[in-house]
């Protein structure tokens, strides 16, 4: 069966919904549950536009390339707490430090 997307503005129909249940379920079992999703749906909260927005534009200057010592901070920043970790679990390996059996 090809698995359809549903466009992100357009509201859920049964139809999108049916595609998570199972083809064996009983019919009547089917029909509460995709009423019970449908409800779902319709009550699930929506953030304020301000608040979508902000994300939005959050996300769209993310994407925004970074200055090369930036880059090169986050690669230690990053190496070393890695380093530390295994540090950790090294040291409980060989029965010292905090996580020891």
């Amino acid at each position: 069966m090809p698995e359809r997307r549903r466009d992100a503005g357009r509201p859920a129909e049964p139809a999108d919904l049916e595609l998570d249940l199972e083809p064996e379920m009983k019919a009547g079992e089917r029909e509460a549950l995709l009423a019970l999703a449908l409800k779902l749906v319709e009550r699930r909260p929506v953030p304020r536009a301000g608040w979508r927005s902000a994300v939005r534009s959050g996300l769209l200057h993310h994407g925004t390339p970074s200055s090369p010592a930036k880059i090169r901070a986050l690669v230690f920043a990053y190496g070393s707490g890695g380093a530390v970790l295994l540090l950790v679990a090294a040291a409980g390996l060989a029965g010292i430090g905090p996580f020891a059996t």
